[in-house]
């Protein structure tokens, strides 16, 4: 009896140290305050709204607004929806909130400065007219969205380049680590997430060591790290050790559209001459070292060759966003590509370590039919693959949505199938026609979900639209073993993409993102390998299981639809 009441009493100090620092962590503190202005603004407006001096007035701008979001150009359907229907049933608190949210000084001033930088370092790219017409003559239509991709960022297509394809986050921490090594001029990394640990540790002593052998080494991380991920002022400890280290769009007790802005790019690039980019982040998570929703499927790529240097571009870019005079970006896009890189295996016993470990996780099947102890088996006989390569670069405040318009380009040119593997499901009305417009006309389209969600709210969301798409022809899995972080488009065996972009309006809208789209690459077989073992391991979705679902459940989606593009 004493001793169920410890365990009782045990639990009880545990719950309450848990809340404890829940309610003073940063987050947690940060969120609060959003929440206070909130309020006051909603007070605010509940006193403005009793002057019946202003109630014409009032009205008047409600009706104003409503037809300036209407007619608004390049603004989701949705999102316009959304606002209208906010300031129709809240006129003073619906007007003053779209007001200061559309109009704030620092989202105008930074969208200028990206606008600037964009307009003069857009020189430093050429477009290769013979590469371009080659490719016209296999692939027209891939061919006019590099055309358009170039007139807007400047990133062009670029011939002969060797493409690795990781099919999971060890697989390309194991690479990026041989890469880092043979770093000879600079390192440039930019990453959603950075966390202390196994992956990110083995990182940074890599960096450190560089740069004391004098190799220039930067590193930009998003702002929301410094709330969940890294102690708060961690850059001033990586700048310590020699390195140039800065956040992007700290995050601020402040209510404000520029933070809801963030960096959700995952670029590695090494002198120049190699670039990786995917899912993965830099924690333990993404190389399955660490278990939060059962095993982290994701994917990445290495290039080797001159589209090494649109990813330079994008990195520079982004750093320079607030400094105060544009750096000469020609030192680091100057590069030298008349001698081959080659592959070194240099695998340390650090490494090794981490092999042992991972034989003792209860995952390690998973890992084994995802050829991940397999030393790159898939890519043994294919180090230096060809193709054409397009590095391309998505922005919140161009208007033009690249990331979307990519992959509406690959469902929109598919002859037989269109495989996807993505984390979210969270659509716009010109995605969701597009996925049923190719399962209609015959495209083999099939979509990997996650069997365990890391958000529940936007697992909720994402089967609303099932039942759909599935009428439609659209086959749906969701992987039983754990969480699909890849974002991975296939199209036809010739031809696809891995990047950073969710399918849902945070990474269509809101967010800085990036990817390489990748067109007659031998890799692609590779890509194509890996999305056929995840499919075998999920679980087909049929619609009697989408109708069969608790009503409430059901009726929780549909509602959390309404603020879809908030998700």
């Amino acid at each position: 009896m004493a001793e169920s009441n410890s365990v009782v009493k045990k639990a009880k100090n545990e719950s309450k140290r848990g809340l404890g620092r829940i309610i003073f962590s940063r987050l947690f503190v940060l969120g609060l305050m959003v929440l206070i202005q909130l309020f006051a603004m909603l007070v605010f407006s509940a006193n403005l709204g009793e002057i019946k001096a202003l109630k014409y007035l009032i009205d008047v701008l409600k009706i104003c607004i409503v037809i300036y979001i209407v007619n608004e150009q390049k603004t989701d359907p949705t999102m316009k929806l959304i606002w209208s229907i906010v300031v129709l049933v809240f006129p003073v608190f619906g007007s003053l909130l779209y007001l200061y949210v559309k109009f704030q000084f620092g989202s105008i001033l930074i969208r200028r400065k990206i606008s600037q930088i964009n307009k003069k370092t857009s020189h430093y790219l050429k477009f290769n007219k013979k590469e371009i017409e080659e490719l016209q003559k296999g692939h027209p239509m891939s061919a006019g969205l590099g055309n358009y991709i170039y007139n807007i960022s400047g990133y062009p297509f670029y011939e002969n380049v060797d493409v690795t394809y990781f099919s999971s986050g060890k697989r390309k921490f194991e690479a990026l680590l041989k890469e880092l090594r043979k770093a000879e001029k600079y390192i440039f990394l930019e990453y959603f997430i950075i966390e202390e640990g196994k992956m990110w540790d083995s990182v940074f002593e890599i960096l450190c060591q560089k740069q004391q052998e004098g190799v220039e080494v930067r590193i930009l991380y998003d702002g929301m790290c410094s709330i969940v991920q890294l102690p708060m002022g961690y850059y001033k400890k990586v700048r310590e050790k020699g390195i140039k280290c800065k956040l992007f769009s700290p995050m601020r007790p402040f209510l404000s559209t520029y933070q809801n802005n963030r960096d959700h790019r995952k670029i590695a690039v090494i002198d120049g001459k190699i670039a990786f980019t995917g899912g993965v982040n830099l924690a333990d998570e993404y190389i399955n070292y660490k278990e939060r929703f059962g095993y982290w499927k994701d994917s990445a790529v290495m290039m080797k060759g001159e589209v090494a240097k649109s990813f330079t571009l994008m990195f520079l870019r982004m750093w320079n966003i607030d400094e105060k005079e544009l750096e000469d970006f020609k030192p680091y896009l100057d590069v030298d590509f008349s001698s081959e890189v080659k592959i070194v295996d240099d695998t340390t016993e650090k490494d090794n370590r981490y092999n042992r470990h991972q034989k003792d996780n209860k995952y390690n099947k998973y890992r084994k039919e995802n050829n991940e102890n397999n030393d790159n088996k898939d890519n043994k006989d294919n180090k230096y693959n060809k193709g054409y390569v397009l590095g391309y670069s998505d922005e919140p405040f161009d208007q033009e949505n690249i990331s979307e318009l990519v992959y509406l380009h690959l469902l929109n040119t598919a002859k037989k199938y269109v495989h996807i593997i993505t984390p979210y499901l969270i659509l716009d009305n010109v995605f969701m026609s597009a996925l049923t417009f190719a399962a209609k006309r015959g495209i083999e389209v099939i979509i990997v979900m996650p069997g365990i969600p890391d958000k529940s709210y936007a697992y909720c969301v994402a089967r609303t639209y099932y039942e759909e798409l599935i009428e439609a022809g659209v086959k749906i899995y969701e992987f039983t073993p754990g969480f699909t972080h890849s974002k991975l488009f296939i199209v036809d065996g010739n031809k696809g993409t891995v990047g950073t972009a969710n399918l849902d309006y945070r990474s269509f809208f809101l967010h800085f993102e990036c990817g390489a789209l990748v067109l007659e690459s031998p890799e692609i077989s590779n890509m194509e390998a890996d999305f056929e073992r995840t499919r075998k391991q999920s679980e087909l979705v049929t619609i009697e299981e989408c109708r069969k679902r608790n009503f409430f459940y059901k009726f929780a989606g549909k509602l959390l639809r309404l603020i879809a593009p908030l998700l």
